[in-house]
C-alpha cells in the first residue's frame, strides 16, 4: 500500500493563527518593553533544554509555559539557527571562490608559458571552483543487484 506524502497546509487566518505567529517570532502589538528580551532568553533556555534531551513537556514544565509555547520557542530558535547556518555557508563559499580566483591569477603566467605542473594545479583549482558553484553534473550510483556493489555512471548532459 503506497504511503501518503505529508503535505503542508496553510492554516486558516484567525486569532489562533495570530497567536501561533506571535509565538514563533511575529510582532505582538501589546508587548511591553523588555518582554522581547524575556522571550528571547526563554527561547534560548528552551532550545538548550531540547538539545540536552528534554521533551517538550519537560521544557514546558521547567519554564512554566504551555506545551505549545515550549514547542514554538524551540522551533523559533531552530529557524534562527538554520538561517544563520545558511548565511555562514554563503559567506564561506564566497571566501573559497575568492581564494580559487587568487590561485588561478597566481598560476596564470606559468600556465600561459605551458608549465605542466602549473597547468595541473590550475585544472585542480578550476575543478574545485566548479564544485563550489555546482557546475558539474552530479555523479550517479547504479545498484547492480543483490550484492552491495555500485558502479559509477557519468551523467553526460553535454550530449543533449
Amino acid at each position: 500500500m503506497p504511503r501518503k506524502r505529508a503535505t503542508r497546509r496553510t492554516p486558516p487566518k484567525g486569532p489562533k493563527t495570530a497567536r501561533r505567529e506571535n509565538a514563533i517570532g511575529g510582532e505582538h502589538p501589546q508587548r511591553q518593553t523588555g518582554e522581547d528580551e524575556i522571550i528571547a532568553e526563554r527561547r534560548v533556555r528552551a532550545f538548550g533544554l531540547r538539545k540536552a534531551g528534554a521533551s517538550y513537556r519537560q521544557i514546558a514544565q521547567q519554564l512554566a509555559v504551555s506545551l505549545n509555547t515550549a514547542w514554538a520557542d524551540v522551533n523559533a530558535e531552530l529557524l534562527d539557527y538554520r538561517d544563520q547556518v545558511r548565511a555562514d555557508v554563503v559567506e564561506v563559499r564566497e571566501l573559497e571562490l575568492q581564494r580559487c580566483d587568487e590561485m588561478i591569477l597566481g598560476l596564470w603566467p606559468a600556465v600561459r608559458r605551458g608549465d605542466p605542473r602549473s597547468v595541473i594545479a590550475a585544472i585542480r583549482v578550476a575543478d574545485r571552483r566548479a564544485k563550489l558553484l555546482g557546475i558539474d553534473a552530479p555523479t550517479q550510483l547504479q545498484h547492480l543487484g543483490e550484492m552491495p556493489a555500485f558502479r559509477v555512471v557519468k551523467d553526460d548532459r553535454s550530449a543533449v
